[in-house]
């Protein structure tokens, strides 16, 4: 759905056989908080989130402690989706954490070679809605 969201600027969303929304992307997203999904590449070659990745290990222990543990949003809307090999992905919710707050956390951290952020599927974003309209 990346390409509609690129090639259509407006989306119509029914529900139970009404229109349930009717407006851009980004105010779709907005309905859900603004998701987002941060991923990090660590240092070494590891096979997961552990002693064996070393330094990088303990930056993703520390990392998942600092989000989920009180130092970022206090663990509320910020969490791990995924740990492979030296890298973990992270979701969360701008509109509580904001990405400068999280870069911020994530600047403390040693063995850090690449970062990549960017927005939830919107796939996921018409899941949510629809779970939640289901009721």
């Amino acid at each position: 759905m990346d390409d509609l969201e690129e090639m259509a600027q407006r989306i119509v969303l029914l529900s139970r056989g009404q229109i349930a929304f009717d407006g851009s992307f980004d105010e779709l997203r907005q309905l859900t908080g603004n998701l987002c999904r941060i991923r990090l590449v660590f240092q070494g070659s590891g096979t997961g989130m552990g002693a064996d990745l070393g330094s990088s290990g303990q930056s993703q222990g520390r990392l998942a402690d600092l989000m989920n543990g009180g130092g970022v949003g206090g663990g509320k809307n910020v969490r791990l989706l995924a740990a492979n090999g030296n890298s973990c992905e992270y979701e969360f919710d701008t509109a509580e954490v904001p990405v400068n707050v999280m870069l911020r956390q994530i600047a403390l951290l040693d063995g850090i070679v690449d970062i990549e952020i960017r927005k939830a599927p919107i796939e996921q974003i018409v899941a949510e809605l629809y779970t939640k309209w289901r009721g």
